[in-house]
Parts: C-alpha cells; structure tokens; sequence
C-alpha cells in the first residue's frame, strides 16, 4: 500500500529535471491538491503543466480545480487540442471539429502532451471516450459551435452500442434512425409524423440511404447501426422507431409492417421458400376481398362466395394498405406470379383459415384454371391449354364418374353400372354438377378433351385399373350430345342447338359456358323494373334502343315483354370477341322472336367495339339508353355517358349501373380526381341538362354478391318511384 507523500520538495525538484512523470518512482499516494500545488509552481516557473500530468494522482479525474472545469474536460479539451494542431485546423469550428472527429476514440490510448500524459486513466465502466467528449463540448463555453450544431454518441468513429445485453436495440439506435428520418424528411420537404408524409417517404428509406446519406454536419451513416442492431433491415429499424416514439403514434396507430416498406426481401428466406410475411400479407388481401363483398372469408360459405372473384389484377395494383404495399413483388418472387398458390399456401399456414384447410381446397377449386388439366406448360396464344390431358385431369373425370356413381347408387367399375351411367356423362353434367363443398365441376378437365365427354370417359377408363372391367364396352354413341371443339367454345362459336338449351323469357343464362350472366336474385327484378319504367314513360311509342347487353341479352328480353321496340333503329355494342360472336348466333336463333312479345332481335345491329366507339360512329339516335356498366365510374363511362346524352332524342331516357364497393368508390376518386361521390357527380350531371335522377341500390351478381345502384335519368320533370 502506498504511503502519502511527505517529500513535496523532492519532487518538485525531479519534477523540474524529469517531468511530472517522475512521480512513479516515488512510489507514494499523491493527493489532488499535492498535484495542483506542484503543477501551480512549475507553471510560474514557466513549465505547461497540469495536475493531471502527474500520473496516479488520487481521484483526480473525479476532481476539479476551483471554480474551472472537471479534471478530466480539462484533459479531454488539451486532446482535442492536440489532434486540431496536428491537423492544423480550428477544433472549436464546424470544419475543424469534423476534421478530427474520427481520430478522437484513438487519441485517448496516445499522449496528448510533450509530458506522455495519456487519458486511460479516466475510462470508466459506463463512461468511455466517446462519453467524455460529449461531457467536454456540452461543459465547455469555447465549443459553443459545436455544441448548437449537436453531437451525439452515434457521430465517433468507434461505434456505440447499438444493442443491450438481451440483443435488443437501444435508445441509442432509435434515435439515430429518427435523426435519419429527419434527414430523409428535410430533403424531401416531407412532415414525417404525420401519415400521408409518412407514406411520400417510405421509398427512400432503403439500406443504401441509411449507409450513404449523412445525417447531420459530421458526415455521420447509419451502415454500421443497421448492420449491427438491425441485422440490416431498414425496415426493422423503422417500426423499431414507430412503436416506440411518441412523435410517430399517427404512424403507429395506422400499423407498419416489414412489407409495407420493403421490397421481395421480406417475401422469401434464405432457403428461398415464403416467409410468415407473404402469408400474412396473402390473408390481408383475402380479407380485403371479403370486406368488399361483405362476407366472413374464414368460413367455408364465405370462401366459397369468393373463389370467383380471386383476382391476379388486385394482387398486383390495389393496395392493401394505407402506405399503398401491392402484391406483385410477392408474387413473382415466391410464387411464380400465381396468386392462387399464394391463396392456398395462406389457407395451409394461416390459423384463421383453419376451417378452410380442414374441408380442403386445392388449385383446380378455382374458377377458369384452365392451365392446370394439361401436359404442356401454360396456355397457347389462343387461350386454349398446351399438350395432351394430364394425370390431374384423368383423376377428375374419375372423381365426376365416382361422384355419379354414388349419387345412383351403382358400380361405375361394372358393365351394368357402367352403362346406367352413360345418360349422365354429358357436357352440361359435366359442367354443372358440384364435386365438393367448393362447388367444383369437371368442366376444366373436359376442356382439355376438346369437350368431349366420349374422350374424356375413354381416356379414364383405357387407363385407369378400377375400370378394367368395362374398357372393352363401345359407348362412343351413347353419349351423344353436341362436341364443340376448344378452339370453337374459345371463340364463342356454338351451335344453334346447344345456345337454344339456355334460351328463355329472361333472355340466355350461359354461366355454365364461361360467360358472365347475372340471370338470378335482384338483378333480375331490377330489369324488370326498369322495363316497366320506361314502357310507361313512353307509352305506346316504338322505342329505338341503345344497350349494353352481352350474351344473356336479359335488358332486351325485359324491354321486349312491357314496351315496343323500334329493332331497326336500335344498337347494341359488344367490345368482346367471344361474346360478338355468340351474340350474333344468339340474334339469328330461330326461336328467339317468339319469346320477345311481338318484338324481334334478328333486326337490331350488333357492333363490334365499345359502347363509346359505337356512339361516335353511329349516325342513329335513340329514345332510351341503358350504359348497364359492372364497373366504377371511369373517365371512358363518364365520356360514354356524355355521348350518350348527344345521341339521345329529347325527351328521352338514360339508365346506367355503377358498382358501389368501397374498392370501386376508391377508383373513381383515383381515376378522376373528383372529391364528391359517384351519386353527387351524377345528381349535378342531371342538374345542368334539366334531368331528373332517381337512385336504387341493388345486390348484384350469383356467385359473387357486389353492391350495385341503378340511375334513371328523365328528360321531363316526372319522378321515377320505388
């Protein structure tokens, strides 16, 4: 143990030959104000001494002098000294300051005077170098520059702690990352806290801005942080600081995910297979749809009601977030672009989905996967499946022979089972009747054997063990029925015989041969209101119609039965190939004018082109437009709608139909920068043309429910009632 000093004299007098370093031979408990005494004379005698040159002085970096800075901001500030001479710059500047601030970390191991005194001495668990600075700078009136221009731990070369015991991050790093936000905000001219500027700044927050772009005037980046507490995940980094800062509770309220801020290198793990993220972000998207069509997705009914409406579209441009996050990235990084196996890798690792695992759904469960039935890859330019029937398809024309043979209680494996089921293997069985809960049909698999059900039966039982029994028996005959080829069906080219099956009153209900067709529920009865509507307006008079129909022509066959229709002076346009083609077999049908009241079809003109095309080239003018639109109100419905009103004859009728979804309200916003609703848009557009507008809300579609509304626009001051 070291004695105290009682030889001041001695070595004062080795202080004066050797240096205040010669104290170490002494070998004596050497007090603060033993030190400052001594270093008091030799500074009088002309010596630059400090007391803390004398090293092992006791607990002199706990003291300091009277009325002056602690020991050891003193020391700090000789250091910086030290470094701004030998880089013969200003360290009370800006530029001076950032000049040395990589070299200060270093510094306290070297001498920082012709004494050897170096500042080891004063590290302390919980106060290192970088700590020391700071306390000098924040102390010292003479760095008052650097001071007001802020310097922080994260700004030393030798980095903080970026992350606690636990591998947590720190405060530390959070606050780093807000600066950096800051930063990101201010070159932006962007207010971060709140969420549509939140939202603005998202795509610059990339790990190459958090290692490149300074984020204050000592060129300090954020590479090492990110890498060290956030594994470099900017997005990590961010929700880290959104659930965490007050400033950002707007952010935080909304909810962020990794997904919403990143790009496809959340979507798939290092072995390349989908992350919880993709799943996550697939049952967002399911619920989405489920929102708009106002169904439970995590029942089997509910599910069922939107396999048809499962859209590639949606994944890839509407959002499903507020930060505006699609799901395109996903998709062709990790599922090939194939929204229907992100769908069922959702259904298999989602605990919601539950339900929906437990009854089964696999890819052919979804409407129009035509793809899926054959050897070759993908579909040819014509939209028709590559190659020859595969295996899958094989093993579902067994499931619908088996599915038959259950219901008839027979043995499909035996002759005389076998032959009870010939009258059933037809292709509207076929393209009807439900295998499953999901209400799937064989008609994929039947498309793929030219729909042909004497090839599809054969192909099965030539190849199939069970039906050894009967692959000797000729059915080919039996089976009878028309054989539309693909490439006929593809371009809508069916017989008279076939399209006469779906004719009726109401016009053709071809849903079972691809086409759209909304012949059931409130759809129907507002048709049927409209009809009755516009016969009583008009009276006995000889209407000339314009309408969008579509194969199922269920407007005109509704108009038929209440009101006279002028067919010559009438238009219909059709901007689809298939449905042209199968409107046109439909218009000449031999029986069609018989169920139309006295009215014809065969007389009206089909054009081929959109409803806008067609009022711009047609020289014909007419008493009652019927624009019977799926969609939201588009700039091109809008357009139509103004055609429309300069081919109408005066008085006159104009009906339109407008989806009501949240989804398609949202379009129409985007679409044409309106602030009022479709149903305001309308109201004026009826004002300025001495219209009057009546409303009625409807739920339209079979399978999937969509809210729908009806306008009729009158050309006098009548009102329609409901």
């Amino acid at each position: 143990m070291r004695e105290e000093v009682n030889d001041l004299d001695a070595i004062l007098e080795q202080s004066r030959i050797h240096g205040p370093r010669i104290i170490a031979n002494f070998k004596t408990l050497f007090r603060v104000d033993d030190a400052e005494l001594l270093a008091s004379i030799l500074r009088d005698e002309g010596m630059s001494i400090q007391a803390y040159d004398f090293p092992g002085t006791f607990r002199i970096w706990q003291s300091s002098p009277y009325g002056g800075l602690p020991y050891r901001c003193a020391a700090v500030k000789e250091l910086l000294h030290f470094l701004a001479r030998a880089h013969d710059v200003d360290c009370t500047t800006i530029d001076g300051f950032r000049e040395i601030l990589p070299h200060v970390s270093r510094a306290f191991k070297k001498p920082i005077n012709s004494w050897g005194t170096t500042l080891v001495g004063l590290l302390q668990p919980g106060y290192g170098c970088n700590d020391a600075v700071l306390e000098t700078i924040n102390t010292d009136r003479d760095f008052k520059l650097i001071r007001d221009a802020g310097l922080n731990l994260y700004d030393f070369k030798k980095s903080p702690c970026w992350f606690d015991e636990h591998k947590n991050p720190t405060p530390l790093a959070r606050q780093a990352t807000k600066e950096f936000l800051r930063t990101m905000a201010r070159r932006n001219d962007i207010d971060y806290t709140s969420p549509s500027g939140f939202r603005e700044l998202i795509p610059a927050l990339t790990a190459k801005a958090f290692s490149k772009v300074p984020i204050n005037v000592w060129g300090t980046t954020l590479g090492g942080m990110l890498n060290r507490a956030y594994h470099c995940s900017p997005c990590d980094a961010v929700i880290d600081l959104v659930n965490n800062d007050d400033e950002l509770v707007l952010i935080k309220n909304i909810g962020v995910e990794r997904y919403d801020l990143s790009g496809q290198n959340c979507w798939k793990d290092k072995y390349g297979l989908p992350t919880p993220l993709a799943w996550q972000a697939t049952a967002l998207r399911i619920k989405l749809f489920a929102e708009e069509y106002s169904v439970d997705c995590t029942t089997v009914e509910g599910f069922k009601r939107l396999l048809p409406v499962f859209d590639y579209k949606q994944f890839i441009d509407v959002p499903i977030s507020y930060w505006g996050t699609t799901l395109g990235g996903m998709l062709s990084s990790v599922y090939q672009g194939s929204h229907i196996d992100a769908i069922l890798d959702a259904v298999d690792r989602r605990p919601e989905f539950s339900k929906i695992k437990e009854v089964g759904i696999a890819r052919y469960d979804f409407p129009k996967v035509y793809y899926l039935w054959s050897e070759g890859s993908g579909l040819s330019g014509k939209g028709l499946p590559r190659g020859k029937p595969n295996d899958l398809a094989r093993a579902m024309m067994k499931k619908f022979i088996v599915h038959v043979a259950e219901q008839r209680n027979v043995d499909a494996t035996s002759k005389e089972g076998f032959e009870q089921l010939l009258p059933s293997f037809n292709v509207e069985t076929m393209e009807t009747l439900p295998l499953n809960v999901w209400e799937t049909t064989a008609a994929g698999a039947l498309y793929v054997y030219s729909s042909s059900p004497a090839r599809a039966i054969g192909d099965v039982i030539s190849k199939d063990s069970d039906f050894k029994r009967v692959k000797h028996l000729k059915f080919t005959d039996a089976l009878g029925g028309p054989l539309v080829s693909r490439t006929r069906r593809a371009r809508g080219n069916y017989s008279s015989k076939v399209l006469n099956r779906y004719l009726s009153k109401e016009g053709l209900d071809l849903g079972t041969l691809g086409f759209y067709t909304f012949s059931s529920g409130e759809k129907r009865s507002v048709r049927e209101l409209l009809a009755k509507e516009v016969a009583d307006y008009f009276g006995d008079h000889r209407l000339a119609y314009f309408g969008l129909e579509g194969p199922a022509f269920g407007s005109y066959f509704a108009l038929a039965q209440h009101a006279s229709i002028d067919t010559s002076a009438s238009l219909i346009p059709e901007r689809n190939a298939r449905n042209y083609a199968v409107m046109k077999r439909i218009k000449n049908l031999r029986g069609v004018n018989d169920l139309l009241n006295g009215n014809s079809l065969s007389g009206a003109e089909l054009f081929f082109g959109t409803a806008e095309r067609a009022l711009r080239d047609t020289q014909k003018s007419f008493n009652f437009i019927f624009l019977d639109w799926l969609g939201h109100l588009s700039p091109a419905y809008i357009r139509e709608l103004n055609l429309g009103y300069e081919r109408l004859k005066k008085p006159g009728v104009i009906a339109l139909t407008l989806n009501q979804t949240p989804l398609s309200i949202q379009r129409y916003h985007r679409q044409t920068g309106f602030t009022s609703s479709p149903t305001e848009f309308l109201e004026n557009w009826a004002g300025e043309r001495e219209f009057k507008l009546q409303e009625l809300d409807y739920v339209g579609g079979d399978k999937a429910k969509m809210k729908m509304s009806l306008y009729i626009l009158k050309a006098d001051s009548s009102l329609v009632c409901f």
